[in-house]
């Protein structure tokens, strides 16, 4: 069901506070990476507030098929509570695949703190093994905007063979509605 497990990973990041006189931020993260699914759970403190997160991505081609193109399903659940955002989205895509990207085009079915749904247009683009940005819109109350920089980079022993552990820098840009917010970090952790 979960696919196979590719990674298993823990971050820690710390961060200077946006507001003065503040203690630094931090944030401490572990999860897995597999074929079809992506989960964490992470614990930080952002402007003296302390409080739990996750995500959680679920993916898998759909029966339904367009032109011997199978859809894509898609569940995410993304939770903050130092940020108040709580969030899920069900979206089914049509890929479209160009030689240096995949692009998905469909529909979502969204909820905040699992009510209020909304039907959302999606737009999803990954270029190669380092971009992806996900854009849902109803077009009048919700947009949510969430593009994710990233590239793993495998370490090397001492007598240059490849190891199972890895460093990722990454960069995160997410918006819900008029809630903004940064990460740059580097995630540390291991293949199976």
């Amino acid at each position: 069901m979960i696919g196979q497990i590719l990674f298993i990973f823990m971050s820690l990041s710390f961060r200077s506070s946006i507001l003065v006189d503040m203690p630094n931020d931090y944030e401490v993260r572990a999860g897995f990476e597999s074929s079809k699914m992506y989960a964490d759970v992470l614990f930080e403190r952002e402007i003296g507030i302390t409080g739990l997160g996750a995500d959680l991505r679920y993916e898998s081609p759909f029966k339904v098929k367009i032109n011997d193109t199978a859809l894509n399903t898609e569940l995410e659940w993304y939770l903050r509570e130092v940020k108040s955002l709580d969030y899920e989205s069900v979206r089914v895509t049509y890929p479209i695949k160009a030689p240096e990207a995949e692009y998905n085009l469909g529909l979502s079915i969204n909820s905040s703190y699992w009510s209020d749904p909304k039907v959302m247009g999606v737009l999803k683009v990954k270029m190669q093994d380092w971009f992806n940005m996900t854009m849902e819109t109803d077009f009048e109350t919700r947009d949510i905007i969430s593009i994710k920089l990233s590239k793993k980079i495998t370490l090397r022993k001492k007598d240059g063979q490849i190891s199972r552990y890895y460093i990722e820098p990454l960069m995160v840009y997410k918006a819900v509605n008029d809630n903004v917010f940064w990460q740059f970090k580097i995630a540390g952790g291991f293949k199976l």
